[in-house]
């Protein structure tokens, strides 16, 4: 079997414009041989070793992150987008967005990918599409939480429950604002709570202030006296 090489320079060039990825072009085979050498098994070749899963599968993720539309513009960014909101309802489900991927995404990109002539192998067994799912859904967790700035986490609550003055005081103080202290920063969310008073202007005293984080700016989602 021949394997492929990415030609990473062109490739970035050709995203950052955002074209679609011509694999051939940027792809050499090892040992002087070009992708339209590979010889390709039988359909639905029956007894695949681990090894054979696993090639399909680097195969098939190489093929989606070479492609604009598919990586892009689906997975990083509609299928990004219902993630996030997910995860901020405190609804997100690893299962649920693995069943996603391999129900919407895969079965176009192998239809896609075998009308362009780009993939090397006639059949994706379902091991290996799971594992190309899993693949993909490692690059968008760690997407999320790199540029959204959001810890994954199987139900994040996209909101903290009202605490009282007891349990506000009895947690662990993160950082010092100016007026304020950190005392919960997780999944997206700050609780702060106010060292101000009504004598210094506030509307509470011992106010409490809850911030979501919002396409990397942090937004006002509740304040509250804590009692």
């Amino acid at each position: 079997m021949v394997r492929r090489q990415v030609d990473v320079k062109a490739h970035k060039r050709t995203v950052a414009s955002g074209k679609t990825v011509d694999v051939k072009k940027h792809t050499r085979g090892i040992d002087g041989a070009v992708p339209g050498d590979v010889r390709k098994p039988r359909e639905n070749n029956p007894g695949l070793s681990d090894e054979d899963i696993t090639r399909r599968a680097d195969d098939l993720h190489l093929y989606i992150s070479n492609d604009y539309e598919l990586y892009e513009q689906w997975l990083m960014d509609s299928y990004l987008k219902n993630m996030v909101r997910k995860i901020k309802k405190g609804e997100y489900s690893r299962a649920r967005a693995l069943e996603g991927i391999n129900n919407l995404l895969i079965p176009r990109a192998i239809k896609k990918g075998k009308e362009q002539g780009y993939l090397m192998y006639d059949n994706y067994p379902k091991d290996s599409r799971e594992k190309t799912a899993r693949l993909l859904l490692d690059d968008l967790e760690e997407r999320i939480e790199y540029d959204e700035g959001i810890k994954i986490k199987e139900g994040t609550p996209s909101k903290p429950p009202r605490y009282s003055l007891t349990e506000m005081n009895a947690m662990t103080t993160i950082s010092e604002g100016q007026f304020d202290d950190l005392k919960y920063d997780e999944g997206g969310i700050r609780v702060w709570l106010s060292r101000m008073t009504r004598e210094d202007g506030m509307p509470y005293n011992n106010q409490v202030t809850v911030e979501k984080l919002k396409e990397g700016r942090w937004e006002e989602i509740d304040v509250y006296q804590a009692k």
